[in-house]
């Protein structure tokens, strides 16, 4: 009877503890969502249960060193909003919030001559739409599901990095919290770059939006159902009327692309005008494809179907209905460079004056030197593009890859060409095989070693460092440490031992990754308050890490002694009594945890931690109860003050156990909920 007194006393108290402590996970880490980017800054935003001051660390990829710090308005506040200024355009940044540990990313809006891609999804992605995001690195996503509207893991997911809009305006769980969603209205702009998206229920709505067109790329999104997906029926539409009255007075900045509600995926050229018919609404159809890529650049702009490979074309340069050279394009994807060099040359001498000459000339010198690594003849067609067009929107292009090649030009570009077919063909060719990997990379060594005092020797020894890391740690730190002594003047070896700690960090060898943190110390003075953070993670995952093996010795200690000591053994009836008790937390914590699911980042998660905390306050009441009446002595004829004694310290063994069975649950499954205990 006391045994079973306990364990609903201490399933209800339990129960509590653990709705409170999941209700308060925000405080320290919540998935933040990119409420806004621009080209030169950026708004991140997240909720808390309790009031602090928000701040975000972060610094521009690849340069962890300038590690930049931006803080909230507010001195104590439930939502944070921290807003982040002079960032550089179309430039990926790391970032996190406090104390946390995870790191996500954004990339800042390009500048309007820059080409960049963003995905459309047409039906529900679930949890292909994270995989996406790494694997076609859109700019933003915009959802033409209906469960975009809906608050789930896969959407969340996605908004610590880039910007989810629907047909109404940005998805965003904090504008809307915030009141700053207008759901009222569905005609808005959407501008990226050098384009402009224009979301309309109704045609003469446009108007409003195209009083000063900026953008290089015009596309609207028609939201009328009433729409009839013939040529006929298109042709004779106010909306037409209107997009050519528009394209007449603004030659330069026409509407190139509609997008009509539909079925099914459809495409009609009317006067120059791409109409694409597209399922913007659910329907009972099934859709030949859940996603598009489009693809936008200062004149062309091309939306590929995921799903089925095909291509379709939203604008074409204003002189042809096809793009300038499509073999010379065709050959070139098929990896027939010579071929495509030769047709992109055909091009050039038959079509004198043609508005993409420079075009050609930059894909020549392009595959000369990203794809067949002459970087003679590269560097000699990007000069011709300088001082034939210095004008074009791909001379800056041009100017950044010659002053790369020119930098490493010695030894007649040989071990340029070497490494640069490594890095960008055999490592790729090899990164499904650990053992052809291994062969590549020490391939690039001998490169150093034919090559030693050659320009792009401390390059080859930072990227090898860099493919090491999650390789061979030890030869990581011994490549980092043979750039710094060899080269410590050369930029990147000023961060050699941050980079260390953090390869050694990320490997969860804390100890060594304090060491080279010390390091960090001495070589980088400036970033100390940055690098002493780390230490004070590295410590701190340290102890933990102790702490666990502590709790995994506390129940296994206790389990033996209450077995072994006398009378040896256990009886079968107080393990199944654990069993039920087991069955009857896991519900309740169950339904506990279904009610804040949201806090969780994952179903998985959430059954860890309910069954692994429902475990912990029900495996130990058996060897608990044995053990205390096996040290008390405790038998019926007993007095009521003995048994109370054997009772209390019985809770009070249990209390340990399953705190330390919580412990290694809570470690096993996700520590960041270690950081919300102050653990």
């Amino acid at each position: 009877m006391i045994f079973n007194k306990q364990i609903f006393l201490y399933g209800l108290a339990i129960n509590l503890l653990f709705v409170s402590i999941s209700c308060n996970s925000t405080k320290s880490v919540i998935a933040p969502e990119i409420v806004h980017l621009g080209a030169s800054s950026a708004t991140i935003a997240w909720v808390s249960n309790e009031p602090y001051k928000g701040r975000i660390f972060y610094y521009a990829a690849g340069n962890s060193a300038m590690t930049q710090t931006a803080e909230e308005n507010f001195s104590h506040s439930y939502n944070h909003e921290v807003h982040i200024d002079g960032l550089e355009t179309g430039t990926q940044y790391i970032y996190w919030i406090g104390n946390n540990e995870t790191k996500y990313f954004f990339r800042t809006e390009p500048a309007d001559v820059k080409p960049f891609s963003f995905l459309i999804e047409v039906n529900n992605l679930s949890d292909r739409i994270s995989t996406l995001l790494i694997s076609e690195m859109p700019e933003f996503i915009l959802s033409f599901s209906s469960e975009s509207n809906i608050k789930n893991d896969y959407y969340q997911s996605i908004k610590p990095y880039i910007p989810l809009y629907d047909l109404n305006g940005q998805r965003s769980n904090y504008l809307n919290m915030e009141h700053q969603l207008n759901e009222t209205d569905n005609s808005w702009m959407l501008d990226w770059g050098g384009l402009s998206l224009i979301f309309i229920n109704d045609a003469s709505k446009q108007i409003h939006f195209l009083d000063s067109p900026v953008a290089h790329t015009i596309g609207i999104i028609f939201q009328g159902k009433d729409q009839v997906f013939t040529k006929e029926a298109i042709k004779q539409s106010e909306l037409h009327e209107l997009i050519l009255f528009h394209n007449e007075y603004f030659p330069s900045n026409k509407i190139a692309f509609v997008f009509i509600p539909g079925v099914n995926i459809k495409k009609q050229a009317i006067d120059t005008i791409n109409y694409v018919q597209i399922p913007l609404v659910e329907n009972k159809n099934i859709k030949k494809t859940a996603a598009i890529r489009v693809d936008v650049n200062i004149e062309t702009t091309y939306a590929v179907l995921l799903d089925t490979g095909d291509e379709i074309t939203l604008k074409l340069p204003p002189l042809k209905e096809n793009r300038t050279c499509e073999e010379c394009r065709r050959l070139a994807s098929t990896g027939a460079y010579e071929k495509s060099i030769r047709a992109y040359q055909e091009f050039i001498i038959n079509n004198q004056g043609h508005f993409q000459i420079d075009d050609a000339y930059y894909m020549i010198a392009d595959i000369m030197d990203t794809k067949l690594f002459q970087f003679e003849e590269a560097v000699e067609w990007y000069n011709k593009l300088l001082s034939g067009y210095p004008d074009s929107t791909l001379t800056p292009l041009a100017k950044q890859r010659l002053e790369y090649i020119s930098k490493y030009a010695d030894y007649n570009y040989e071990p340029l060409s070497l490494f640069e077919r490594i890095r960008r063909v055999e490592l790729l060719q090899s990164k499904n095989s650990a053992v052809d990997k291994d062969k590549v990379l020490n391939k690039t060594k001998k490169i150093i070693e034919q090559y030693q005092d050659a320009a792009i020797v401390p390059v080859i020894y930072y990227w090898l460092a860099n493919q090491y890391r999650n390789i061979d740690i030890q030869k990581a730190k011994e490549s980092y440490l043979t750039l710094l002594n060899k080269y410590p003047d050369h930029p990147y070896s000023k961060a050699v031992w941050w980079e260390i700690g953090d390869a050694y960090y990320d490997a969860k060898n804390y100890k060594d990754a304090i060491e080279a943190f010390n390091e960090a110390l001495i070589t980088i003075p400036a970033s100390s308050d940055d690098i002493k953070a780390q230490i004070t993670r590295a410590k701190r995952n340290l102890r933990r890490r102790h702490l666990n093996i502590i709790c995994l010795l506390i129940p296994v200690f206790m389990a033996i002694i209450s077995i072994v000591l006398p009378p040896v053994g256990i009886q079968f009836r107080i393990i199944g009594e654990a069993i039920i008790s087991f069955v009857i937390l896991l519900i309740i914590f169950s339904f506990a945890s279904w009610l804040i699911a949201e806090q969780f980042s994952s179903i998985t998660e959430l059954i860890k931690i309910t069954t692994g905390i429902a475990a912990a306050f029900t495996c130990g009441f058996p060897f608990s109860y044995v053990l205390a009446n096996k040290v008390f002595r405790i038998s019926n004829s007993h007095s009521k003050n003995k048994k109370i004694h054997a009772a209390l310290f019985g809770l009070l063994i249990n209390f340990i156990c399953s705190a330390s069975i919580c412990y290694l649950t809570l470690y096993s499954t996700n520590e960041h909920y270690l950081t919300i205990l102050n653990l």
